[in-house]
């Protein structure tokens, strides 16, 4: 049976309440783009039914936040939550603001106002880079030249360009030599993150039960469209 509009609501992943905030976890849609090309996303709609039996088949229970009560109980309980449209429009309106986001490996969204200094800056840390060029033994992932055997200089090559709003973490993070940097350039080569052995296809927190075909696939769906926020509780 075709779904109809008013079986349209929001999907919450409420993780925690603190310090007046509810930090949560959304399905969302692009709006626009900001400085350093990171997107500016806002919660989108989903169709109850089928997102509800999304989660349920990857082994999540749901809760149906239908009035004030059910609210009220969430914000202690937290997880997954599916509201109606009213009730988000009445009682949590600013959760739907657009936030301006940076992304991970994984194609998962984190509004910046949840990023660190570090994560948002061009400029990489020592420290980071300390754990980048052991994770990736000191090579570069393009050619396998480094410094000790080849007196190759290594750079910090952000996977997910910094210009198209990738984070600056060692998650988004490999070691290129500099030929292979600037031949690479602004390329977005998803191989780096499995040659650095780091995640690039889907949040498996999201599969609670067994990883199948099916549940990667759905897993997948949500993944692409998740950002993390958080918004004040009135």
């Amino acid at each position: 049976m075709p779904e109809t509009k008013d079986r349209e609501g929001y999907a919450f992943n409420l993780h925690l309440v603190c310090g007046g905030f509810a930090y949560f976890s959304t399905l969302s849609n692009w709006v626009s783009y900001g400085e350093h090309g990171r997107e500016v996303r806002r919660p989108r709609r989903v169709y109850v039914d089928t997102f509800q039996s999304l989660l349920i088949a990857l082994g999540h229970c749901t809760a149906n936040i239908v009035s004030e009560e059910d609210y009220t109980s969430w914000l202690m309980y937290r997880g997954w939550g599916i509201v109606t449209k009213a009730l988000v429009r009445e009682r949590m309106p600013q959760w739907l603001q657009g936030r301006k986001c940076i992304s991970d490996g994984v194609g998962v969204f984190t509004d910046v106002a949840l990023a660190s200094p570090g994560a948002l800056s061009h400029s990489i840390s020592s420290t980071k880079k300390r754990i980048v060029s052991n994770r990736d033994n000191a090579q570069c992932l393009e050619c396998g030249r480094g410094l000790s055997k080849d007196g190759i200089k290594l750079t910090m090559h952000h996977v997910r360009p910094f210009g198209r709003g990738g984070e600056t973490t060692t998650r988004n993070l490999v070691c290129l030599c500099e030929e292979c940097n600037q031949k690479v350039a602004d390329e977005h080569v998803i191989e780096y993150f499995r040659k650095a052995n780091l995640p690039y296809t889907l949040d498996a927190n999201l599969v609670r039960g067994e990883f199948t075909k099916d549940s990667f696939a759905m897993a997948l769906m949500i993944t692409k469209n998740m950002m993390h926020t958080r918004a004040e509780v009135a």
